[in-house]
C-alpha cells in the first residue's frame, strides 16, 4: 500500500514538472514570436518556396515580388518594412496576428483591471482601447497602436 501512495505521488510530481516544463516552453516561444521582428516574419511568410504546394501562380508571383523587394530593404526601414506587410495582407491573405498577441492586449487592456483599485481614468482609457481592440481584431497595424496606447497609457 505504501509504495502504491508513494508511487502515485510520483507520477503526480512527474506530471506537474512536465506541465511546468511545457508551460515555460510555451511562453518562452510566444515571448520569441511576439518580438519576432517584422522583417523576420515577412522573409518567413513571404517566401515564394510557401506558395508552392499546393502551387499557386498567382500567389507564387506576388510573393516573389515582395520577397524581391524584401531582400533589397533593411531590417531597420520600417516605414517600408510595414507597407511590404501590408501588401502581403492584401495580395497573399497572409495573417500576422497570432492568438497569443491578441490575447495579451485583451488582457492588458480590460477596463477590469482597473476596478481594484479604483481608477477613474485608467477605466476609461482602457474602455476605449478595448473597443478599438474587439472592432479590429484583424488589423494589424490598429493593433500596434493600441499596443502603443497601452504602454503609454496603462503600464
Amino acid at each position: 500500500m505504501k509504495i502504491l501512495k508513494i508511487n502515485m505521488v510520483f507520477t503526480v510530481v512527474v506530471q506537474n514538472n512536465r506541465i511546468e516544463k511545457k508551460k515555460r516552453e510555451s511562453d518562452e516561444e510566444y515571448e520569441k514570436k511576439k518580438n519576432e521582428p517584422i522583417y523576420d516574419k515577412l522573409i518567413d511568410l513571404c517566401n515564394p518556396a510557401k506558395f508552392m504546394n499546393p502551387y499557386d501562380k498567382e500567389k507564387v508571383e506576388k510573393a516573389n515580388s515582395i520577397y524581391e523587394q524584401l531582400m533589397k530593404t533593411s531590417s531597420y526601414d520600417i516605414k517600408t518594412l510595414k507597407k511590404l506587410r501590408q501588401r502581403a495582407i492584401d495580395e497573399l491573405n497572409l495573417n500576422f496576428i497570432n492568438v497569443e498577441y491578441l490575447q495579451d492586449l485583451k488582457s492588458k487592456c480590460n477596463p477590469k483591471r482597473f476596478l481594484q483599485p479604483y481608477d477613474a481614468e485608467k477605466v476609461r482609457v482602457a474602455n476605449e482601447l478595448y473597443k478599438r481592440l474587439i472592432d479590429n481584431e484583424n488589423n494589424i497595424q490598429i493593433l500596434e497602436e493600441i499596443e502603443t496606447e497601452i504602454k503609454e497609457n496603462l503600464l
